[in-house]
């Protein structure tokens, strides 16, 4: 009796649904080369598929960062606003803001294609020193995203009076490739 793996079964399986009578009658040696080969088309086309993932499709998608930010001058409370409109259409699922000191910066508003992300009152931008996820709406390059920030005149540790500080809000999503 010939021993056969589940997958020299599989393989022999598809041959045989292709005709591949023939194929069994030469022998299991045969099916192990013809498997071989295949699966070395389909590991090839894996590795591939890493380096170029929209290969094949109409729609080409990629993952990108759209980011805000605004300097700031650190011990002057202020207010301001960040405005930008992505060059591509993209999804924002996640947001980062660069603050780890609570207190330091709050986002008043958070607005994406017009519409507010935010329920209720203020929320402190140290709540996203770390990737958060979340579900905003489509944005494309005739949306702006918009956040209205406060900044408290509180001095982070490292920092002095008078020192200037970058605040930076990320966005991080699927975003469609112009083709």
């Amino acid at each position: 009796m010939i021993a056969f793996s589940v997958f020299d079964a599989c393989v022999m399986a598809m041959l045989l649904g292709v005709g591949g009578t023939i194929a069994y009658l030469r022998g299991p040696a045969f099916v192990r080369r013809i498997a071989r080969r295949i699966w070395g088309e389909v590991r090839t086309l894996q590795r591939r598929l890493v380096l170029e993932p929209n290969m094949g499709s109409k729609v080409l998608v990629e993952e990108y960062v759209f980011a805000l930010s605004r300097e700031v001058v650190l011990g002057t409370p202020t207010e301001f606003e960040m405005v930008d409109s992505p060059d591509v259409t993209i999804r924002v699922q996640d947001i980062r803001a660069n603050v780890n000191d609570p207190g330091l910066f709050v986002f008043r508003d958070m607005r994406v294609a017009n519409v507010s992300t935010m329920v209720g009152g203020e929320i402190d931008a140290a709540q996203f020193n770390r990737w958060s996820q979340i579900d905003w709406p489509t944005m494309t390059p005739a949306n702006r995203a918009r956040a209205s920030v406060r900044y408290t005149g509180k001095i982070p540790a490292g920092f002095k009076d008078g020192d200037k500080y970058t605040f930076c809000l990320s966005m991080r999503g699927p975003a469609g490739l112009c083709s």
